[in-house]
């Protein structure tokens, strides 16, 4: 059951609700009144924006955690299944593990995922600058004329 309030959360658990997810949490402290008046044995989420400035959706899913909530949401993780699931493996490995929570400048690096190879750069830069023109080289690299050329005179 979504919930906002204390008296919607209220609510909701004495109607019976086993899981209630607190919608659009902006501050821990107001998310911390809703699940006082929740029973130990409703599971309570809580969703928070994902990609925040400087990780605050890591420092907020910890305080979460830290509060009484059993988990978390984050509301638009993914919403380009080939773009963003670099941050989605790193935000679940952040909040997975059990390291210090004080960040280095080296672990912020680790947001950007792995290191782009020189192809995968060229591929990217020449994706957003003409699409239709990528789509279409992409098309003809499947293509049977592509691999035969390619196997005669190399890659």
């Amino acid at each position: 059951v979504a919930v906002s309030s204390q008296g919607e959360a209220k609510a909701a658990a004495d109607n019976g609700a086993q899981i209630v997810c607190i919608q659009k949490v902006e501050r821990v402290s107001a998310c911390v009144k809703v699940l006082e008046v929740l029973p130990e044995e409703v599971l309570s989420l809580a969703s928070i924006p994902a990609m925040q400035p400087d990780c605050m959706e890591l420092e907020q899913s910890r305080a979460l955690r830290d509060a009484g909530c059993n988990g978390v949401v984050l509301l638009s993780a993914a919403t380009d299944a080939e773009e963003d699931t670099d941050y989605v493996k790193w935000v679940l490995e952040q909040l997975n593990t059990k390291k210090s929570q004080s960040y280095s400048f080296e672990t912020m690096g680790v947001m950007q995922g792995p290191r782009e190879t020189f192809e995968e750069k060229w591929d990217r830069y020449s994706r957003e600058r003409d699409y239709h023109a990528w789509t279409k080289w992409k098309k003809y690299k499947k293509s049977r004329d592509y691999q035969i050329r390619a196997q005669i005179w190399g890659p």
